[in-house]
């Protein structure tokens, strides 16, 4: 009778020691959610920069409230680096640093980016802009210019390349120099405009919004361009539904500050579209409004 009264007691141990397993086994594997990677943490950690930044755009942010934004990215830009090292986050970085006037900073930035990236010339561009706005070497910002130039404008658009050295604020000093005629020389003649042919074969032609490590990129693609340069009344009903599906296709605040700039500067963008729409782009460091067409391919 003790026999199987201590059999029977082993067995019941024996079954709860196996459900128990089964609910600690069932417990883990109901956390069906992977852990990120390293990459893919950092590119969440840049997402979240680019909000700060994007906020720093609104019409109603306040001095105070662009400050604060602009550090959360700068420390969203160094948590994204230190998580999995990346040249987009340094730039932005050197670029909110440049924004900030911590041009100590921004300096160190960019000797890591080249000391990491020796092959890339993005920072290259950058470098021009900071020592610019700093009143350095015409010389020294000429040369940098002339590195990025030639290896296909850093991967920029040739005309936003050219737009952003003959519109930023921070060039102000370097377009007053000779070098930067110098520089014109370099300039390809630009093309006359000529009436696309209706079989040209678009690679993107798309309207879509992409941030950047030098600022916002939003994509109108040709019908578009074609409604908003034709609209002659504000209040056109084709005008209308395309303001209302800025809201739809980009993230706030940039449905605001494009209709401002179409409504304060006149639709000309017609004369950009080569029949596959035009990108509008800004930089993180410049007033909301500053946009520089270029053609998408």
């Amino acid at each position: 009778m003790l026999k199987n009264i201590s059999y029977l007691n082993k067995t019941i141990g024996f079954a709860f020691l196996l459900v128990s397993m089964t609910f600690t086994v069932a417990g883990c594997g109901s956390d069906s959610t992977p852990t990120p990677t390293p990459e893919v943490q950092s590119q969440n950690a840049m997402k979240e920069a680019f909000d700060y930044l994007r906020a720093t755009k609104d019409q109603n942010a306040t001095v105070q409230s662009n400050l604060d934004n602009f550090n959360k990215a700068l420390a969203k830009c160094i948590s994204s680096n230190e998580i999995f090292a990346n040249q987009e986050a340094l730039l932005t970085k050197a670029y909110i640093e440049i924004g900030l006037n911590k041009t100590s900073d921004a300096h160190a930035t960019l000797d890591t980016i080249d000391a990491q990236y020796p092959n890339k010339t993005e920072d290259e561009q950058v470098r021009a802009l900071l020592i610019s706005k700093e009143n350095g070497n015409p010389s020294e910002i000429l040369r940098y210019l002339k590195l990025s130039l030639n290896d296909s404008y850093s991967g920029l658009d040739e005309g936003l390349w050219w737009g952003m050295v003959e519109q930023l604020p921070g060039f102000i000093y370097f377009r007053t120099t000779p070098e930067y005629t110098e520089l014109q020389k370099l300039k390809p003649v630009s093309p006359v405009a000529k009436t696309v042919s209706s079989e040209k074969v678009c690679q993107d032609n798309v309207t879509e919004y992409k941030p950047r490590w030098f600022g916002n990129q939003i994509y109108l693609e040709h019908s578009v361009v074609e409604v908003l340069d034709t609209s002659s009344a504000a209040g056109s009903m084709a005008l209308e539904a395309f303001f209302l599906s800025l809201h739809a296709a980009f993230p706030p605040p940039v449905p605001s500050i494009l209709a401002l700039s179409i409504g304060a500067t006149g639709f000309v963008y017609g004369l950009v579209d080569q029949g596959c729409g035009i990108i509008l782009s800004d930089t993180w460091i410049t007033p909301p409004l500053l946009f520089l067409p270029t053609s998408q391919k």
